[in-house]
C-alpha cells in the first residue's frame, strides 16, 4: 500500500511522531509504523510529503489508512483518514 502523507495536512511544528496505521473495516489496527526522527525533522523543515510504501502479510483487509499527529503539548491531535481501495 501506497500512501502520501502531506504537510498541509499537519500544519503545526511540534511534533513527536506521526502514527500511520492501517485499520480493518471495524477500525481494528491491521499494521502501523511512526514518523520520527530524520524523517519527521525533513517533513517538517521542507514540507515535501512522506511517500509510504508498507508490505505486510495479513489475514484481514485493509479499508483505511490513518495519519495522526502527536504532540507532547497537545497529545493526540490532527489526524486523517481515508478508505482504501482494494
Amino acid at each position: 500500500h501506497l500512501v502520501t502523507v502531506h504537510r498541509h495536512d499537519f500544519p503545526a511544528n511540534d511534533y513527536q511522531h506521526i502514527l500511520i496505521a492501517f485499520d480493518d473495516e471495524h477500525g481494528e489496527k491491521i499494521n502501523h509504523r511512526y514518523i520520527v526522527n530524520g524523517q519527521l525533522k525533513h517533513f517538517m523543515e521542507t514540507g515535501q510529503p512522506i511517500h509510504y510504501e508498507e508490505f505486510f502479510l495479513t489475514e484481514k483487509l485493509p479499508r483505511k489508512v490513518v495519519f495522526w499527529g502527536y504532540s507532547n503539548e497537545r497529545g493526540w491531535c490532527e489526524r486523517t483518514e481515508l478508505d482504501i481501495t482494494i
